[in-house]
């Protein structure tokens, strides 16, 4: 006689079974925030555009994100959070296969933007998730596991992506979420029982569409304010359709009853201060992340693989300081761990800005573990800081714009620093040909050796003395850059070392109990 038939959720590896997909639904969407930053520059090269503008592929990951973000609460009470992580992994994965298929840099941008809108929702709604189906004694193991796959997916994505990258295709860096994504959707529609909907609750259309036109033209507005030129039309109209469209979103958010964004949680002082760190991290963190790897290949040389494991020891260092924050925050003062992490990370960044030409790789990663274990050390306790001092009720919303003030940090840093970058190189390239004019017996006996050893290899004199221009130009060009882009981490360092004096006063509350307690 057959047993008979036990549902899924009745069985005691119930929570364990649901966490192994999740787990791996969660693994390629964190994977996807890192493994895209190592192929930028191959990137460049294969759709025949500059950093300027590859950069959205980036940005528009993280706008995606932070757009729908907010919406997790609201879509998973209406579909149920079966559906709506299904729903989202299935996005995420329909628009990695589009990424992979891209013909251009405008596709993959619009691509990538589709897929953090499925990113969006998937980690949210993961968390709760999480929260369900584990009894309060185990919650503390389960949000291990969530924040191993945080962690790991980083740490590995770079490594991963630098390996398809030299031996196959920078296609493959999207294409393997498909069969990873399609077993953690299926798996969780079969397994994970789906939660009651709610039904009523008119869904603030409106706020989402005022804030989407508001954040694409801030970051319009930094990324092409310096090729466009400050004062031209289209930057001044940019700016016009910024203020509109921001004024416009807090006027309805201040009106409606169930607003996308509740920015009265922001009536809070504290957790004011605490997201207002969080941005600056933000723009400190991804804005970093994405300009390391280009650093790393274009001016330093290194191989997309070996760019790869030289910063997998900063983020391993990153996840075990991340690990340790969370184990000690109820222990110390998260106001403590928040300073030390942002003393810390301050150093990191400072110390990298002394990178050049003769940098060993061994200095190289030491100098990225500072920056991770710093970045480590204070992201649990900054969010603790931030949520503690909200009611039960404004709990979940807090949540979510905590984490979406911090992307959008991370979306304006990319930006921002991609026109800091060009600025500075141009200045530094004119401060070095004007050095090498006045400069001119040094410039002369180099270029007569130069052109001398073209001359011994063969070349004519006029080939050899173009030749040794052109080799000129080329290592005035790379030493600009070089400064360019230490000027960018010695301004990030300053910006994150000033930090330190509002985190003083950051302290930790216990939540304020709610009016129907």
């Amino acid at each position: 006689m057959d047993k008979e038939f036990v549902p899924y959720h009745l069985r005691p590896n119930y929570k364990w079974v649901v966490s192994g997909f999740m787990v791996l639904g969660g693994f390629i969407y964190a994977m996807d925030q890192t493994i895209v930053s190592i192929a930028i520059p191959q990137l460049m090269a294969s759709f025949s555009t500059n950093l300027e503008k590859i950069q959205w592929v980036t940005t528009a990951y993280m706008l995606g994100m932070a757009v729908l973000m907010p919406s997790t609460g609201w879509l998973g009470e209406r579909l149920g959070h079966r559906t709506l992580f299904v729903g989202s992994t299935l996005l995420f994965t329909f628009a990695s296969a589009l990424c992979g298929m891209a013909w251009s840099v405008n596709s993959l941008i619009v691509f990538r933007a589709l897929q953090g809108a499925g990113g969006g929702a998937l980690m949210p709604i993961a968390m709760v998730v999480f929260f369900e189906i584990f009894p309060e004694e185990q919650r503390g193991v389960a949000m291990g596991i969530f924040a191993f796959t945080s962690v790991m997916g980083p740490a590995f994505g770079p490594v991963i992506g630098g390996y398809f990258i030299e031996e196959l295709t920078w296609r493959l860096i999207f294409y393997i979420n498909i069969p990873l994504g399609l077993i953690s959707a299926i798996g969780i529609w079969v397994v994970l029982k789906e939660t009651p909907r709610k039904k009523g609750g008119k869904f603030d259309a409106l706020g989402l569409v005022t804030m989407t036109i508001f954040l694409t033209s801030l970051l319009i507005i930094l990324v092409k304010g310096q090729q466009k030129g400050w004062h031209s039309d289209y930057i001044i109209t940019m700016m016009a359709i910024f203020a509109i469209s921001i004024t416009l979103f807090f006027f309805v958010e201040l009106r409606n009853k169930t607003p996308f964004v509740d920015i009265k949680v922001f009536k809070n002082s504290l957790f004011t201060m605490a997201a207002a760190l969080s941005f600056v991290v933000g723009v400190g963190y991804y804005g970093t992340y994405f300009i390391v790897p280009v650093f790393l290949q274009s001016i330093l040389g290194y191989t997309a693989i070996q760019a790869g494991f030289i910063q997998l020891p900063g983020v391993l260092i990153f996840g075990a300081a991340l690990f340790l924050s969370g184990a000690v925050s109820n222990k110390t003062s998260p106001r403590l761990l928040v300073l030390m992490g942002l003393t810390v990370m301050a150093a990191g960044l400072y110390w990298l800005s002394y990178i050049n030409l003769q940098t060993s790789t061994g200095m190289i990663n030491v100098m990225l573990i500072v920056r991770g274990a710093g970045i480590g050390l204070l992201m649990t306790p900054l969010l603790m800081s931030a949520l503690g001092t909200l009611p039960p009720e404004q709990m979940s919303m807090g949540s979510g714009v905590f984490n979406i003030i911090r992307y959008l940090g991370g979306a304006i840093g990319i930006a921002s620093m991609d026109t800091i970058i060009e600025r500075s190189e141009l200045t530094y390239l004119a401060r070095y040909s004007e050095h090498q004019l006045y400069d001119s017996y040094a410039t002369s006996t180099f270029m007569s050796s130069i052109k001398g050893l073209f001359v011994q290899l063969g070349d004519p004199a006029i080939l050899a003395q173009q030749k040794s221009l052109e080799l000129l130009r080329m290592m005035m060009s790379r030493e600009a850059l070089l400064s360019a882009f230490s000027d960018v981490y010695l301004m990030v360092g300053l910006l994150i070392m000033a930090t330190i004096i509002p985190a003083v006063f950051l302290r930790f509350s216990p939540p304020k109990s709610s009016a129907a307690d």
